[in-house]
């Protein structure tokens, strides 16, 4: 159980304390490094040519990231008619499950990754968006 605590810390403490701020103003704790983000150009399906091809042009600085780094990869599905919060969560949970296992079989990252939903408020898009961020692993050992 490899850092699972840890892991489960960080997504807790995201989910609880921080919001997600436009990337220009985002400030993250110690530590921490805001990596970009990349958008699809569709709603259905989420995770289109397009979010692919910008993920793949953040895939360097992915890979120049130390590896006892965990990498947050967080989602946002924006309301759309017909689909409830419920669904839009959902969605965004998958989309961002998808990712890492895109970076994963696609790209070999072998990296820690943790997935997440981003209910992007203060900018709110037409379109699924992805997140990157990266934690140091011992962020809670202090």
């Amino acid at each position: 159980m490899r850092c699972y605590s840890k892991l489960l810390c960080l997504l807790l403490f995201l989910t609880c304390v921080i919001s997600a701020p436009v990337a220009g103003e985002m400030t993250l704790p110690r530590g921490a490094q805001y990596l970009g983000e990349a958008q699809s150009d569709s709603v259905d399906p989420p995770f289109d040519q397009h979010l692919r091809s910008a993920i793949d042009m953040l895939l360097p600085q992915l890979r120049q990231l130390n590896s006892e780094a965990t990498i947050l990869i967080e989602a946002y599905y924006p309301g759309k008619k017909g689909k409830t919060r419920e669904q839009q969560i959902s969605i965004a949970f998958s989309l961002a499950e998808q990712v890492q296992h895109y970076l994963k079989v696609k790209h070999s990252l072998d990296r820690d990754f943790v997935v997440a939903i981003w209910g992007d408020t203060d900018n709110m898009s037409k379109y699924p968006k992805i997140r990157f961020t990266t934690y140091p692993r011992d962020y809670f050992d202090n």
